[in-house]
């Protein structure tokens, strides 16, 4: 097909047959001829394509052709109503129709992710695809099943393919046929027909949660800034342990150690965090001499991202020692 734009195209037998320049919100097919919705101005028009013929214009949101007959729905925003004419009498939905279809005895229609027929929800859960379809006497949606938009017929409930990313499928015969993205755009696709039983979900109300907020005392705004918002224990053994040490840069000879501590989080006001690093060390270096350390770490991250360190420690052999560090490779 090529990489075509506003193009509807027709094929036969895996070759495209026709093309007609056309830029369509919905296309449905009926004994050889094709009527398209498309958008003029600020109204919505079916026609009928072949013959270029304009049948309705409006403001409608959707429509399927039965036996010649045209069924398509008209929104009303004011009233945030749908008005679907051509069947026996009018009918009123809520909500705006995004596409339906009448296979001669039920209405099948779709309001924002709900599926109705006739006046009952099928389903309002499972994600559902943007276009319903009907071919021998059996209507057709993509439903997010699982992880893969899957073609479901909407009558029997069944998913009628197995691991597909549909955007539209058709059934025909043991044969699928569906459009889907690839690497290097949309493509139609074709696979085996496979038939499974799954479980309609109908969320009966709306669940809404309506939570009450009062100020909080002295004592819990102090409790949530002193509570850790993240908490995270941590060892470290032999060489990976260095990170934390003053002056680790010039202290390669290290031969064993481990050294516990954790990381806090706080949040002593909204536009800063406060990280603590407590540690305790100890490691023996390549002249068999003992070291012990122990501080803590400290990062403020504020609005201007400042940040600084903070260690202490005692040497066994040595003399106590302590620096704080900013940036710099020496203590002071």
């Amino acid at each position: 097909m090529g990489t075509p734009i506003n193009e509807l195209i027709v094929t036969r037998g895996g070759f495209v047959e026709k093309r007609y320049l056309l830029a369509a919100n919905d296309v449905k097919v009926e004994n050889g001829k094709i009527y398209a919705l498309v958008k003029t101005g600020d109204l919505m028009e079916i026609w009928e394509v072949e013959s270029s013929r304009k049948l309705v214009s409006g403001f409608i949101s959707a429509f399927d052709v039965f036996n010649g007959k045209l069924i398509y729905s008209v929104y009303d925003d004011r009233k945030d109503e749908s008005i679907i004419h051509g069947l026996a009498e009018e009918r009123r939905v809520k909500g705006f129709v995004r596409n339906l279809v009448f296979d001669g005895e039920s209405l099948y229609y779709l309001v924002g992710n709900a599926l109705y027929k006739d006046d009952e929800v099928v389903d309002n859960v499972r994600l559902k695809g943007a276009f319903l379809g009907k071919e021998n006497g059996k209507v057709y949606l993509c439903m997010k099943v699982g992880r893969y938009m899957e073609l479901v017929d909407v009558k029997n409930f069944e998913k009628v393919s197995d691991g597909i990313y549909a955007f539209d499928a058709i059934e025909d015969g043991d044969t699928l046929y569906y459009v889907s993205y690839a690497r290097k755009g949309m493509a139609v696709y074709k696979t085996e027909v496979t038939r499974k039983k799954i479980d309609r979900k109908v969320k009966e109300r709306e669940q809404v949660d309506v939570y009450a907020y009062r100020n909080a005392s002295f004592l819990e705004e102090v409790s949530y800034h002193l509570t850790p918002v993240a908490f995270a224990p941590f060892m470290l053994t032999t060489y990976s342990m260095i990170i934390f040490i003053p002056g680790a840069l010039e202290m390669m000879n290290l031969r064993e150690g481990w050294g516990v501590g954790s990381i806090l989080e706080l949040k002593p006001a909204l536009k800063s965090h406060l990280v603590l690093l407590p540690f305790y060390s100890r490691y023996v270096t390549y002249y068999d001499e003992t070291y012990t350390l122990y501080g803590s770490g400290y990062g403020l991250i504020s609005l201007y991202d400042n940040f600084k360190v903070l260690a202490g420690g005692i040497v066994e052999n040595g003399n106590p020692m302590s620096g704080e560090r900013d940036g710099s490779n020496g203590n002071h």
